[in-house]
């Protein structure tokens, strides 16, 4: 949900099982709705779009991040992408490549069943994006949901529009299962109320039969970001030793 215009405008994807969702938007006077749909597609050309992300710039322009599935590329599956918004209910031109997938931690199943061919499917979604230290910097989940090997990782531009830079190879996702967590991924970046960053998302329970909400802190340093912890308390510094 993004707020603009003196309205409150929410963006989601309709669909069926793993076929033919696209993004919509409705909007309403109140966050508590009711929301009315402007029977708007907004992913035309698309085969599939899902988790949108509505991103204001400091000059005011809106940009919509999103996941859609790419099948002509090195690691076929789900990648990223975002398009420009003209008002708050139109694109203003194609949307434009974020991320592909780029590591083995990334795919979602071996042979898997997609639009009538089997790939080694690799997934990239639920993609955030903030500004700070004058970079861009944009949180997504990859892997598969389903188990341990779920995480979130981050990528850094200079333009909305891109070009993005995965974290290198070599630097630790930022949430992977461990400290209690079971693959833990779909987050969102949102301000604390002591207007510190965190990073809300979900994780299997420990007997992997329900995924439940978690919050923690994440910093955003002039190289990379980290999650520090739980919102409440002090946040840890530890890892400024390491930088």
């Amino acid at each position: 949900v993004a707020f603009s215009e003196g309205r409150w405008w929410m963006y989601y994807s309709v669909g069926h099982d793993i076929a033919g969702h696209h993004i919509r938007v409705a909007v309403s006077d109140s966050p508590d709705g009711p929301f009315e749909d402007l029977g708007v597609n907004l992913t035309p050309a698309e085969r599939f779009a899902i988790d949108a992300h509505p991103f204001r710039d400091y000059d005011g322009r809106w940009y919509l991040f999103f996941a859609r599935d790419v099948l002509r590329a090195e690691r076929p599956g789900t990648h990223l992408a975002v398009v420009p918004l003209r008002g708050m209910s139109s694109v203003d031109g194609p949307a434009v490549e974020v991320l592909a997938p780029s590591a083995d931690w990334q795919l979602y199943e071996s042979g898997r069943l997609m639009y009538g061919r089997r790939y080694d499917w690799h997934t990239l979604e639920g993609p955030a994006v903030v500004y700070r230290q004058g970079r861009y910097w944009l949180t997504y989940s990859g892997g598969a949901w389903t188990g341990p090997g779920y995480g979130v990782s981050w990528a850094v531009s200079d333009s909305p529009l891109g070009p993005w830079l995965h974290a290198s190879h070599a630097a630790p996702r930022l949430l992977e299962t461990g400290d209690g967590l079971i693959g833990p991924g779909h987050n969102s970046l949102t301000v604390a109320p002591d207007g510190t960053d965190a990073i809300a998302f979900h994780s299997w329970n420990s007997s992997r039969t329900l995924r439940q909400m978690h919050i923690r802190r994440i910093s955003f340093g002039p190289d990379s970001p980290w999650v520090d912890g739980p919102t409440q308390g002090e946040p840890s510094r530890a890892h400024l030793a390491d930088k």
